[in-house]
């Protein structure tokens, strides 16, 4: 599986807005099913400076259900592990 999250990282390399819009969308689809995995796309994303900035922007963009969803696993991500990951989500979350 990780070589999927491989895959997926470097889809949204070539275009990353484009790639973290496309990704985004996927998340309401599949978030029952693979939680942990779109856990582990996000902790990708939040570890990335350069995407973590884009990301923000392109959460912007979606419409309030997805966006809802994606927030609040950001703020999951945030309580399950706030010295590694508070304040890249919240630097996520304020580009909203």
């Amino acid at each position: 599986m990780f070589g999927l999250v491989h895959g997926i990282e470097h889809l949204y390399k070539e275009n990353i807005e484009e790639g973290l819009y496309l990704v985004a969308l996927a998340v309401p689809s599949v978030i029952d099913r693979a939680r942990e995995w779109m856990e582990v796309l996000h902790y990708r994303i939040l570890n990335h400076e350069q995407v973590r900035r884009i990301y923000g922007s392109v959460l912007s963009k979606l419409d309030d259900k997805t966006k809802e969803i994606i927030i609040n696993l950001l703020r999951d991500i945030k309580s399950e592990d706030p010295n590694m990951f508070s304040n890249s989500v919240d630097e996520v979350l304020k580009a909203i």
